[in-house]
Formats: C-alpha cells, structure tokens, sequence
C-alpha cells in the first residue's frame, strides 16, 4: 500500500515530468527551424529608412546587424542543446524513481 508520502513524491514527479517534456518541445521545435525569424529585406529597408531620419548616428552597418543576428542564433542553439541534455537527464531520472515508487509500493 502506498504512504502519503510516496502518493505525494510521485505527483510532484509527475508534474516535473510533465514541465519538462513541454520545455523539451518547444525545444526540438526551436532547434528543427533552421531559418530563423529574420527577413534580411524587411530588415535591409528599415536600415535604409533609418539612416534616412537619423543620417549620421547609425555605427552599425547593415552586415553587422546580421553578423549579429547570426551569432545570438549560434549562441541560442547551443544553450538550447546543452539545456535539451539537461532536461533528458532529468527525464531520466524521474522515469528511474517512479519505477524504484512503483515497485516499492507494489509489495
């Protein structure tokens, strides 16, 4: 027979479990998107249009911009990887003491 305390311990696995695996989706489906959000000809007019109103106190240029844009996209993806192994990890872990509860109470 289950104590309250296991009851408890594997409704809040449970809740992590579920947390995690909505966390890995929106993940994996970051990471499938090999374009990113960026339309460099939408970005190329605004960049003309604002020079044209502040013609002189733009510093950037257009290929930094996009330099720039390329880099926190590399820089995302390798923390949205590391963080994806995280989470297995842990997924793992979780799957491993549900199964030690079950057996456990299963006596």
């Amino acid at each position: 027979m289950k104590s309250s305390e296991d009851n408890d311990r594997l409704n809040k696995l449970n809740n992590d479990c579920y947390y995690l695996q909505l966390e890995k989706n929106k993940i994996e489906q970051s990471l499938a998107k090999k374009d990113f959000d960026f339309n460099p000809d939408k970005a190329a007019q605004l960049f003309r249009e604002a020079n044209i109103f502040f013609e002189g106190q733009i510093k950037k240029s257009y290929e930094d911009l996009i330099d720039f844009n390329k880099s926190i996209t590399k820089d995302r993806h390798k923390y949205y990887k590391k963080r994806l192994k995280e989470i297995k990890d842990d997924l793992d872990m979780i799957e491993i003491e549900k199964k030690q509860l079950s057996s456990c109470t299963s006596l």
